[in-house]
């Protein structure tokens, strides 16, 4: 199948996007057969993606659809880039406390690979709660 053999994208006014109206994957992304339609949209316009590069949909320029196709709001990022820059990521960053709660405050807060934050306080309640387990078993 090729591009033509889909209905043209439709531009989304609030947002500037141009969404896919062929068919999406159940993820939400617009498909061309077994391909992603903006990884085909970028390659239509500047030729193949760079070996190691994915295909993100920048959202400080606007792209809130997984389904944009238009090549202004996409560029080609290594995968941890777009790991970071997607929203599930910002969201997680901009918290100030565990789900329990407690402040990831400097002294709270243990730091882990890829930027992971833990929270000591429930290190410290889980640690106790599987002492507790383990010596009620040794009775």
């Amino acid at each position: 199948m090729e591009w033509e053999d889909y209905p043209p994208p439709v531009r989304d006014e609030a947002s500037g996007c141009l969404r896919w109206q062929g068919p999406h994957h159940t993820r939400g992304y617009g498909r061309l057969g077994k391909r992603y339609a903006h990884r085909m949209a970028w390659e239509r316009e500047h030729g193949p993606i760079p070996e190691g590069l994915t295909i993100d949909h920048v959202l400080d320029r606007g792209c809130v659809w997984r389904d944009c196709v238009e090549v202004a709001h996409l560029e080609p990022v290594p995968q941890s880039v777009n790991t970071a820059r997607s929203r599930r990521s910002r969201e997680q960053r901009a918290r100030t406390s565990c789900p329990h709660g407690h402040a990831y405050s400097e002294e709270n807060t243990i730091r882990k690979a890829g930027g992971r934050r833990e929270c000591r306080q429930c290190g410290r309640i889980r640690n106790a709660r599987n002492y507790r387990r383990r010596k009620a078993g040794r009775s």
